[in-house]
C-alpha cells in the first residue's frame, strides 16, 4: 500500500499506520519518545494521550469492555444527537470519516472534526470531563443551529 493508505482493518475500523502520523490528529502536538501515539478504537485515527483520555465499551465493534477512544469520538458516542445535521445513526461513523455528505459540512471553512477539536482544546483546562462534555455539547448544538 502507498503512504497515507489505511493498512489494515481491525474490528471493522481502518487504522492509520503509525508511520503516517507524526503529530496528534486533534491537537497537532508532535509525537516524541515521551508523547506516544494512541489509536482510537472507534475511528482508527492516532492521538496523543491527552486527546484520547476517554474509554467506552464498543460492543458493535467487538469491544465489550471499555477501550481507548479519542475525545471527539467519546463526545460523538455519548451525544444523543448527531453533531452534523443529517449524519447517519450508525455508531461506526465518525463525524469526519468521509462516509457521509454531512461530514463534509464546514463551520467557517473548517471540517467538523477540526471544529470539534478546536472546541475541545478550548475546554481542556482544569474542568472535569463532565463539565467539558456538557459545555461542548451545548456549543455543538449552537453551532449546528447556525
Amino acid at each position: 500500500m502507498h503512504g497515507g493508505d489505511f493498512v489494515f482493518l481491525f474490528a471493522g475500523v481502518r487504522w492509520v499506520p503509525d508511520s503516517d502520523c507524526e503529530q496528534c490528529t486533534a491537537c497537532s502536538a508532535p509525537f516524541t519518545l515521551v508523547r506516544r501515539r494512541h489509536h482510537c478504537r472507534n475511528c482508527g485515527r492516532i492521538f496523543c494521550s491527552r486527546c484520547s483520555s476517554n474509554s467506552l465499551p464498543l460492543p458493535e465493534l467487538g469491544y465489550d469492555r471499555k477501550v481507548r477512544v479519542c475525545n471527539l469520538c467519546f463526545l460523538y458516542k455519548i451525544n444523543p444527537f448527531s453533531p452534523c445535521p443529517g449524519a447517519p445513526n450508525s455508531s461506526r461513523n465518525h463525524p469526519d470519516n468521509g462516509n457521509n455528505s454531512a461530514a463534509a459540512a464546514t463551520a467557517g471553512g473548517m471540517s467538523w472534526f477540526h471544529f470539534l477539536a478546536s472546541l475541545l482544546r478550548l475546554y481542556s483546562s482544569s474542568y472535569n470531563i463532565f463539565h467539558r462534555v456538557i459545555s461542548l455539547v451545548h456549543l455543538c448544538v449552537f453551532a449546528v443551529q447556525l
